[in-house]
């Protein structure tokens, strides 16, 4: 009888390196740079790959037929993906259960917070051994300096979704304000108050009169005020400031995206400026939601892509629609309530805290010299 083979897993991983560093990545996108390599049962190998137009572990197991992979070794430099862009689109890691490889060595933790150890768990979960050594992650890491250094940014709308609703939606605050006014340009009212900066309260005023034609009395002026006075009034929801900490601590960029006018903003500011990397709101920037204007100019201002971008909010017509129409990678809506409309490719949640299962995957990483075990860790 044979002897046990002992693999050399720092030789095999190392070959996977140097292949990754050939990995070609087309212009214009940000992919990492991934190389893998198969080792049989036998301590030989029958594949390497790096990446191209498709994943290197999907490429290499493609590749190879299912016979020689039964009882195989993959060692690949970056955790292979859990999931991919076409949801119809089998995912590596699904690719490696299927194949019958017994062991997976990975080089490096994928650095996007909603997978890393995702696919560790769901190799072990299907009865692969996997091993996470730091051998060559410095190395991995600074072959992939940009990748690494993707920013990943979360927008969110404000009123009913970070804060309360100080007006119920049958009867909002622009719904008051043309009641008081006696006017049926109830839309027009809302345009000129969340796409411009006045200089006061008489200036916006002033403004509003040119609009309906008409002077407005001091009892309306009044009236007004007190509204104003109401709208003013900040209440968190009791998960925001949990779940924005919890987000910024996974390494998510945080930004509000809203439409406001300018009547309680500097307190709006005030209250976030230490919970968001960027406050955008339309008043100040002379557009509003859902033009997507507004969507991409906020991406401009981090530098990303539409498709690294991230949109939670709770009004289809403004947050979910404007997003989609601007090509965000990810969008929430946020349902308080039942409702009845329903929309295909968008994640619905009941309330703030509900993206933090998509957004982060909480794991346990318990490290036994070079390996690692890694486990899902109860919310």
């Amino acid at each position: 009888m044979k002897s046990k083979k002992n693999y050399n897993d720092k030789e095999y991983l190392k070959l996977a390196v140097e292949l990754s560093k050939k990995s070609y990545i087309p212009p214009g996108k940000n992919y990492p740079k991934v190389g893998s390599v198969v080792v049989d049962k036998d301590g030989k190998i029958i594949g390497s790959w790096k990446n191209g137009k498709l994943h290197a572990e999907y490429q290499i197991l493609h590749n190879l037929s299912r016979n020689s992979l039964r009882g195989a070794i993959l060692y690949t430099t970056l955790e292979p993906c859990t999931q991919r862009n076409n949801s119809n689109d089998l995912s590596c890691s699904e690719h490696i259960v299927r194949t019958g490889i017994s062991r997976v060595v990975i080089g490096m933790l994928d650095p996007n917070p909603a997978i890393s150890g995702k696919s560790i768990f769901y190799l072990r979960k299907n009865g692969i051994k996997v091993k996470l050594t730091k051998e060559y992650e410095s190395e991995i890491r600074k072959l992939n300096k940009k990748f690494f250094a993707k920013k990943r940014v979360i927008f969110f709308d404000l009123w009913g979704t970070l804060i309360k609703k100080n007006f119920v939606k049958k009867n909002d605050l622009f719904d008051l304000l043309s009641k008081i006014l006696k006017s049926k340009d109830r839309d027009k009212i809302k345009e000129i108050s969340i796409k411009n900066k006045f200089r006061n309260f008489n200036s916006w005023i002033n403004e509003i009169e040119k609009c309906l034609g008409k002077e407005i009395t001091d009892e309306q002026k009044k009236k007004i005020s007190e509204i104003i006075k109401k709208d003013e009034k900040i209440e968190l929801y009791p998960e925001t400031i949990q779940t924005l900490k919890k987000l910024k601590k996974a390494g998510y960029k945080i930004a509000i995206l809203s439409n406001v006018w300018q009547f309680g903003l500097q307190k709006i500011k005030k209250q976030f400026n230490n919970l968001v990397d960027k406050q955008f709101y339309s008043c100040e920037l002379g557009m509003a939601k859902p033009d997507k204007d507004i969507f991409i100019k906020a991406c401009k201002v981090f530098g990303i892509d539409l498709q690294d971008a991230i949109m939670v909010g709770d009004s289809y017509k403004y947050d979910i629609k404007g997003a989609t129409n601007a090509n965000f990678g990810r969008v929430f809506w946020i349902k308080r309530k039942k409702q009845k409309k329903s929309v295909k490719n968008i994640k619905k949640v009941k309330n703030l805290k509900g993206i933090l299962p998509h957004l982060i995957y909480k794991k346990i990483i318990k490290r036994r010299k070079n390996d690692c075990m890694v486990r899902k860790m109860e919310s």
